[in-house]
């Protein structure tokens, strides 16, 4: 229900072309506490065993600072990394089913016992599975922002 309700708030917010500019800009309503949320491609990339990937800044209107997201696509996956001082975390796309991983260790910056003590367990496992075959890279980015908010526990949202 949630994740129709997204895509409904991503479609009417919409992807939006500032007029005369490159870079699109992703806005929409995430319907938790961060309220709107923005994604614009970044100026600072994300950098994954030496690798620049594709990356996007996600912020939200009552967040303090934004949210690092890189794109890394294999023959197997779509993977979106998303990082800040606090937290990382893994969003996924494989064999058509999208939902949230733990960060792989081969990507991972910030300890273990520091992911865990922010990740809200119980959402976590709400969003293994988010959607089914999204179909764009828009979808998926809308969804996240949409999503991710509900994996900090409540303790720790002052700090985003």
């Amino acid at each position: 229900m949630l994740c129709a309700l997204c895509l409904a708030v991503l479609i009417a917010g919409g992807a939006t072309k500032e007029k005369g500019k490159e870079p699109r800009i992703l806005a929409g309503q995430s319907q938790t506490n961060f309220g709107k949320y923005e994604i614009r491609p970044s100026e600072d990339p994300m950098v994954i065993n030496g690798q620049e990937l594709e990356t996007y800044e996600l912020s939200y209107e009552n967040a303090s600072k934004p949210i690092q997201i890189g794109f890394l696509k294999t023959k197997k996956c779509k993977t979106f990394i998303l990082r800040n001082e606090h937290f990382e975390i893994e969003y996924a796309c494989e064999k058509g089913v999208f939902g949230v991983k733990k960060i792989s260790k081969d990507y991972q910056l910030i300890p273990s016992t520091r992911n865990e003590a922010v990740l809200n367990l119980s959402q976590y496992y709400n969003q293994r599975v988010i959607c089914q075959n999204p179909t764009s890279k828009e979808e998926i980015l809308g969804l996240i922002a949409c999503f991710y908010p509900m994996l900090i526990k409540e303790e720790y949202l002052a700090s985003f």
